[in-house]
């Protein structure tokens, strides 16, 4: 790269990116919310949120190939024009950019959200519109009054001093004013409270997006039909348990009409199986001989979505092993350890995503495209799981459900901020366990050579680089890839990198316990995998028949069984919850 020209074009490529990102949270948005329970205010704010979320996992792409293309790769040395100057304005206004992203998304979460939540809340015909707008004042005000005590907080702590025989790199990595502290500390919290969703979401996509891909998957039709014949069948043997319940403690023969009506449900019983048994043979012959349209576009895509799942497959492990080797390095080779986050200084090779992100830097920018599709897949995995299980507690416990078409405002809300918290998370993760190195310094390489002038003339001096440096172009072998270790006039760090391990280095509990998450995420990642691939086996696996769903779902479609039961059974029967037995408990009651 002759010139910095290329530098600004990536910065309209990253726009034009945020525009199409902007589109997507749109129609994301869209496709979640309810159509009969809509709140513009809700919708908006949901969209706005989860494309800063969306934009803000793109970042670290520009980031590593801005600091790249300032290194030229057979030389080892900086470009005529990358002056010290030049790389610290390219730096620091991709800082500025990180900063204002993660500034803009804590304001939308903690003012924003807040205030349309309670407003939409406070919704009532008899409450005034001054009444709720004061009422959602006042807790956002609380919410608020949360963040300025975080922020609080960061003032607290001292700075911390480095050991005289620290290297220069950690010295880098320390703050000196108390304001750089306080900004660190709530960038961090933010972090901590991403964790919580890297670990329990993200670690569930990674698992259930690739399975989901590879299963078999009968025609629309089909599903439809079996999952209607099995309520069906369901309703009919609740209301079989409900009769027979009427003579458990009672010393009364069963009647001759009840014995007709169980009767019937037997027979009806019988003819559900048939029919339950028949539906799954259409849907096997609907794998083999498609038909209709929808299942012959099924049929020509499935060994692509098949091939798909597998690349995805592949992938997510190579993010396990690269987590758990990272970890394991961390562990043994750090050079401070829980003193400083467990930073690692070496490059790991094995670490596969490592590895296939540097083989990809030869074919540059095949490997900022890589970084880009990394990113993407891991905040695909969060969202998915997050629609999968709903808005909750852990990921386990669930609060608000999330359903095509019919989620809550109050759901939709929560969705964003979830996704706003986790991708935070993610980037961090990103530059601190799954490839350390690479967002670190990208691809760049240094000329490892011995007779270096004085690293003060060089950053005093207006002249560049190659003027004063040795060339490696003839000794191939000295040209090495960076790492912290390295001089830092030759490598230059990504700003998400500084900022992700001045973390670890100023607030070591908080790197200690960001580090140990890590752990968290491997064991859930196998559970998810062991259970979502059981199953795939089984069939039972499918991403549209979300647990977060199911109870809303199921209400609706026991309405409209019941109707279709009340009319089609050969008894007749009627099935009410108006009965109460003795204890209290409210027991469905049938009659014929």
């Amino acid at each position: 790269m002759d010139s910095p020209v290329p530098l600004a074009a990536s910065w309209v490529v990253y726009a034009g990116l945020c525009g199409v990102l902007w589109l997507v949270g749109l129609a994301t948005v869209r496709w979640l919310r309810s159509r009969e329970d809509s709140d513009t205010a809700s919708t908006a704010t949901a969209w706005y949120v989860l494309t800063l979320a969306l934009c803000t996992a793109a970042l670290p792409a520009l980031d590593v190939y801005l600091v790249s293309a300032t290194t030229n790769p057979t030389t080892g040395l900086k470009y005529a024009w990358a002056t010290p100057a030049v790389v610290h304005q390219l730096v620091t206004t991709v800082a500025y950019a990180h900063g204002g992203l993660l500034a803009t998304m804590a304001l939308a979460l903690f003012v924003l959200v807040p205030f349309v939540y309670f407003y939409y809340e406070e919704d009532d015909a008899e409450t005034s519109a001054g009444s709720r707008l004061a009422a959602a004042v006042k807790y956002t005000l609380f919410t608020a009054l949360i963040a300025l005590v975080v922020l609080a907080t960061g003032f607290i702590f001292q700075a911390r001093r480095a050991d005289p025989d620290a290297p220069d790199w950690f010295r880098r990595l320390l703050t000196e004013t108390a304001l750089t502290r306080a900004a660190l500390f709530g960038y961090g919290t933010l972090v901590l409270l991403g964790t919580v969703g890297y670990v329990f979401y993200t670690s569930l996509g990674l698992s259930l997006v690739p399975l989901n891909l590879t299963r078999v998957q009968p025609s629309p039709a089909a599903r439809h039909n079996i999952h209607r014949t099995e309520r069906e069948l369901e309703v009919n043997r609740q209301m079989q348990r409900t009769l027979a319940r009427r003579y458990e403690n009672v010393r009364v023969p069963v009647s001759a009409r009840d014995r007709k009506l169980l009767e019937e449900f037997r027979k009806h019983e019988a003819a559900l199986l048939v029919e339950l048994e028949a539906c799954h043979r259409a849907s096997r012959r609907s794998l083999l001989f498609p038909c209709s349209g929808s299942a012959c576009m099924e049929a020509v895509c499935r060994p692509v979505r098949v091939l798909l799942g597998c690349v995805l497959i592949a992938v997510s492990w190579a993010v396990v092993l690269s987590v758990a080797l990272n970890a394991l390095a961390q562990m043994r080779h750090s050079v401070c350890g829980a003193d400083c986050g467990y930073y690692f200084d070496q490059a790991l090779l094995a670490n596969p995503v490592a590895v296939v992100l540097v083989r990809l830097a030869d074919l540059s920018p095949a490997d900022v495209g890589g970084l880009l599709g990394l990113s993407g897949l891991l905040t695909l995995c969060t969202l998915v799981a997050l629609v999968y299980r709903g808005v909750g507690l852990l990921g386990l416990w669930q609060f608000y459900p999330l359903t095509p078409g019919g989620t809550a405002p109050q759901a939709l809300l929560h969705f964003a901020s979830a996704a706003a918290l986790a991708v935070p998370a993610l980037n961090h993760h990103l530059a601190t366990h799954i490839a350390p190195q690479y967002l670190a310094y990208g691809s760049q390489r240094f000329c490892n050579a011995t007779t270096l002038p004085p690293v003060e003339s060089i950053m005093t001096s207006t002249t560049p680089f190659t003027v004063s440096l040795p060339d490696c172009g003839d000794q191939p072998d000295l040209i090495v890839p960076c790492d912290v270790r390295a001089p830092h006039h030759l490598c230059t760090p990504t700003a998400l990198s500084t900022l992700a391990h001045s973390l670890g280095a100023n607030f070591p509990t908080l790197g200690d316990a960001l580090f140990y998450a890590q752990l968290v995420f491997l064991v859930f990642y196998i559970l998810g995998f062991a259970v979502f691939l059981v199953k795939a086996c089984h069939g039972t696996l499918s991403i549209a028949d979300t647990p977060s769903a199911t109870a809303a779902e199921a209400n609706r479609e026991d309405d409209e069984l019941r109707a279709e039961t009340q009319a089609a059974s050969p008894a007749r029967y009627r099935y009410s919850t108006a009965s109460t037995s003795s204890s209290g408990e409210r027991r469905p009651l049938l009659t014929a």
